[in-house]
């Protein structure tokens, strides 16, 4: 009986390919801080990452946006490399919820400035098995930028974004 219920309890997890690499294009959506005094914008996220185990996933991604100025006196323009830890609640068969945390470097130039400052995010998505070569994902995330070059009153921002892509093994 012990083995049955045993069999039947792992038939629910999924199988976890431990050491798998695979690659992960995103589309972003920057809510910027009101301090900013910037629109919302769309960005791209580009990853490379790595499953560590049935709980971790590692990844190294590339950001970059353009936020444009609502003065009209031009843009954030923003690039980055970012370090993530991905910790999935549960890997189910075709859902897996997880909590993400990371670390980059993000540059900002603005008109007249140029500065890289330390960026951390945090944040919760899902991610969607759609067949053996294939995951979507989305996730939400606040974003810590220690930017206090861009507007002279302000040392960090804190943005909302959003971002909704593909796992490709």
């Amino acid at each position: 009986v012990l083995s049955a219920l045993s069999l039947g309890v792992s038939s629910n997890v999924a199988a976890v390919d431990v050491g798998q690499w695979y690659f992960s294009p995103n589309l972003s959506y920057i809510v910027a801080d009101d301090d900013r005094l910037a629109d919302d914008e769309l960005g791209l996220q580009l990853g490379v990452g790595q499953v560590v185990d049935q709980q971790w996933n590692i990844e190294l991604s590339a950001v970059i946006d353009t936020l444009d100025m609502n003065s009209g006196a031009g843009e954030y323009k923003q690039i980055g490399l970012l370090l993530d830890g991905l910790y999935f609640l549960d890997r189910d068969d075709s859902y897996a919820p997880y909590l993400v945390a990371g670390v980059a470097a993000l540059q900002t130039k603005v008109p007249g400035t140029k500065g890289t400052n330390l960026m951390l995010n945090l944040g919760a998505g899902l991610q969607h098995r759609i067949n053996d070569n294939i995951s979507m994902r989305a996730d939400i995330r606040y974003r810590l930028d220690d930017d206090d070059k861009s507007i002279a009153t302000e040392d960090r921002f804190g943005d909302w974004v959003v971002n909704i892509g593909l796992v490709i093994p």
